[in-house]
Order: C-alpha cells, then sequence, then structure tokens
C-alpha cells in the first residue's frame, strides 16, 4: 500500500516515489498526480541528472496546452507496491509528475479535502 496525501490547498495530489539512481541508492520524491500523463513518471531535468538516469531515447507527446513536443526519455526504476518496478522518465517540467501507467492494476482511494489521505493499493499484479 502506498500512502499520499492531498495538498494543504486541496488541489493537487501528492504521492511519494522512491525511484533508484546511477549508483543503485534509493532517494525519495514527492511527485503529484497528474491525470492527464498517460506516462509512468516525468520528472525536470536537475533531478534527472542529480540521479544520473540513462537516456532512453525521445517521444512524441502533446502537451497539456495542446501544443506537439518532442520530449526526451530515461530508464529508472522505482520501488513501487513493495517490489522495483522498471518504468520509463520523460524529461518536462519543474514539477515531478506521476502518470496514469503508474496506476495499472491499483485502485486509489482520496480523501478530497486540504490534507486528506491518499491510498493506492495494489488490485492485481503489475507488468514490467
Amino acid at each position: 500500500m502506498i500512502r499520499g496525501r492531498i495538498s494543504e490547498d486541496g488541489e493537487s495530489v501528492i504521492i511519494p516515489v522512491a525511484i533508484m539512481d546511477g549508483a543503485g541508492r534509493l532517494w525519495p520524491l514527492e511527485t503529484v498526480l497528474d491525470t492527464g500523463f498517460v506516462g509512468d513518471l516525468s520528472l525536470p531535468s536537475t533531478v534527472i541528472r542529480r540521479l544520473d538516469l540513462v537516456r532512453a531515447g525521445s517521444l512524441n507527446f502533446i502537451l497539456a496546452n495542446g501544443e506537439p513536443a518532442r520530449l526526451r526519455t530515461y530508464h529508472a526504476r522505482v520501488f513501487w507496491h513493495d517490489r522495483l518496478l522498471d518504468i520509463e522518465v520523460t524529461e518536462t517540467g519543474d514539477v515531478p509528475l506521476i502518470g496514469i501507467r503508474m496506476l495499472r492494476g491499483s485502485r486509489v482511494t482520496m480523501d478530497m479535502l486540504p490534507n486528506g489521505e491518499v491510498v493506492i493499493e495494489e488490485v492485481s499484479p503489475m507488468q514490467s
């Protein structure tokens, strides 16, 4: 079970993630749930460099404002539902975002009020 929270202003869903750096150490990271992002995880370039992630390539995306963009992608491993999971990280923005693909096989329960509780439970085995 993963426990997050609603932000103090009640406008963001904060989800903790532990991500592995290039040396194999896990680092805690707070992310914001973005239901419009269909990928796994989006990180700013400064965080990607600090974690020393390996570049995977690039993909075409349509941004929230409707503009097309070609964004760099990286290989990463995160600790999610009590195991290491290989994911794809997209380089963009200033705020770490967790996307809908990370929630596959999960039930998300949220108390939608300032500082409300968020619980993510696994409901079926995830595919890596």
